[in-house]
């Protein structure tokens, strides 16, 4: 079993990139973000507080195929826990996307597409849809993200889970622009040299912001956040350079790519 697990992820992921949802089921992010949040207190109530037996409220919502071309329709579920580790899972044995409502209330519309983006793509990656691979694999590879960060993002399941939204955050600020893209590399150049985001903010907000020349971001505090963005998810990465090549290589592959 360690050897197929090798070969999988050296013949099948490491070489696959950037796993792409499709626009419609992150289209339909957008809108399930607006009816849960016009009746926020009323979905609460409904959620149950169970992680493991979760209110299904959106039944078939998302529909789409996973890496191999089988079709997948992914209900959601709501729960309510605080002492929960996150704010979503995702359960490939029953298809279904599990949001957890304790941390979704300052969840802004931008995030809330992260994290749907972020769940999908585990329930299309063939590594998370192999139940039995995948329990081995995550006892030897996996982490809880409270107990242990850095192993968390570097495990080839949230690597390509949190790569897809990244590349679509990227997209998004650089409209494919090529000296955009090249700005976007610096400053994820820079991330790997500093420690703290605050000093990587402070020491190159200068180029960034209202009124400057590159036209990335609309306003300092849009900078900063993609900033706190980028050394959550890139930072561990940057601490392991085979993991960081691979990276730099598939978010290039990603964003240039029309």
């Amino acid at each position: 079993m360690k050897y197929q697990i090798k070969k999988l992820l050296r013949e099948g992921l490491l070489s696959e990139g950037i796993i792409e949802v499709p626009k419609e089921s992150i289209d339909k992010a957008g809108v399930l973000f607006d009816i849960i949040n016009r009746d926020f207190d009323g979905y609460v109530e409904k959620a149950s507080k169970d992680v493991g037996d979760p209110n299904i409220l959106f039944k078939n919502y998302f529909k789409l195929n996973d890496q191999k071309g089988n079709p997948l329709n992914i209900s959601v579920g709501l729960y309510d826990d605080i002492n929960d580790s996150g704010m979503g899972r995702m359960d490939t044995s029953k298809d279904v996307l599990l949001l957890n409502m304790a941390f979704l209330r300052y969840v802004d519309a931008k995030d809330f597409e992260r994290l749907i983006t972020h769940e999908l793509v585990h329930a299309m990656d063939p590594l998370v849809r192999d139940i039995r691979m995948f329990g081995r694999y995550y006892r030897k590879k996996g982490a809880d993200p409270l107990k242990d960060t850095n192993k968390f993002w570097t495990s080839q399941h949230e690597y390509s889970a949190e790569l897809t939204p990244l590349v679509n955050r990227i997209n998004k600020i650089s409209h494919f622009d090529e000296n955009k893209v090249k700005w976007i590399f610096w400053i994820l150049n820079n991330v790997k040299f500093y420690d703290d985001s605050k000093d990587l903010y402070n020491d190159t907000v200068i180029h960034f912001g209202e009124g400057k020349p590159n036209g990335l971001f609309k306003t300092t505090d849009d900078y900063w956040n993609f900033v706190w963005y980028m050394f959550q998810v890139v930072k561990p990465w940057s601490t392991k350079e085979k993991v960081y090549k691979q990276f730099l290589k598939d978010l290039y592959k990603g964003i240039t790519k029309q």
